[in-house]
């Protein structure tokens, strides 16, 4: 009976913390600042998916010169949509998307998760997730705030 009861406390504990942690899918929208901080990216539902757009930038000029369309290559980066396709997996993670890396003109595989409100990890990569590189992005509420130069994207 002892067991039983602490079998079931330690289920009942395991149960709300998973529930106190869990994410819904639209967690993700708002505005997330890169690693590197030269630019920040809004997450938005594209239909039934999640979607990423450049909407500040630190070199709010630079041209996507790397994209293997030509006819893209004058196009601004700032308001491109880089990241595409996520959809959320029900637990801490948006899967099955695609992201751009407009220094090579590249697209990869992309998973995303949450660790916590405010911090996002972006792994893209090849094949299978252990082949590629991860990212972590931070939740921004007012962009202006943290940058002097730069423009957004309205």
């Amino acid at each position: 009976m002892i067991r039983f009861k602490a079998f079931f406390l330690f289920f009942a504990f395991f149960s709300f913390v998973s529930c106190v942690f869990a994410f819904q899918g639209d967690d993700i929208l708002g505005k997330w600042i890169t690693s590197d901080k030269d630019a920040v990216i809004e997450f938005y539902k594209c239909g039934n998916k999640y979607c990423g757009k450049i909407v500040w930038a630190k070199e709010p000029d630079k041209k996507d010169i790397h994209n293997p369309d030509p006819s893209l290559r004058n196009r601004p980066l700032l308001g491109a949509t880089i990241l595409e396709g996520f959809v959320f997996n029900g637990k801490d993670e948006w899967v099955g998307g695609r992201i751009y890396d407009p220094d090579n003109g590249k697209k990869y595989k992309c998973k995303l998760m949450m660790n916590s409100q405010d911090v996002l990890e972006v792994r893209g990569y090849l094949l299978v997730p252990f082949l590629g590189k991860t990212v972590e992005w931070k939740r921004i509420n007012e962009f202006s705030n943290y940058y002097k130069g730069g423009r957004s994207h309205d």
